[in-house]
């Protein structure tokens, strides 16, 4: 459970650390500066959306999930700001 999330429900320990230390607006700059051009990403809450240039988009419930596409799709790691922070 996360306790700085609203509604104290179930989520990744990216995720808590995320919004415990908060980082994700550093988080969501720095996966943008790494989208190739035309991709856009947002966050809401603990939801990630992930959007092409032609429209179709991705939603994420939590970080992870966006994190392990980014990285198969781009080989994009998570942002120096998790990996010092989680170890990830």
């Amino acid at each position: 459970m996360c306790g700085a999330c609203g509604g104290g429900r179930p989520v990744s320990a990216t995720t808590a650390l995320i919004n415990q230390h908060g980082v994700k607006n550093t988080v969501l700059v720095a996966l943008r500066a790494e989208l190739p051009r035309g991709w856009a990403l947002t966050a809401q809450g603990d939801t990630w959306v992930l959007r092409s240039a032609t429209g179709s988009q991705r939603v994420y419930l939590d970080i992870d999930d966006l994190l392990h596409e980014l990285f198969q799709r781009w080989s994009i790691p998570a942002p120096a700001v998790l990996q010092r922070s989680s170890g990830l």
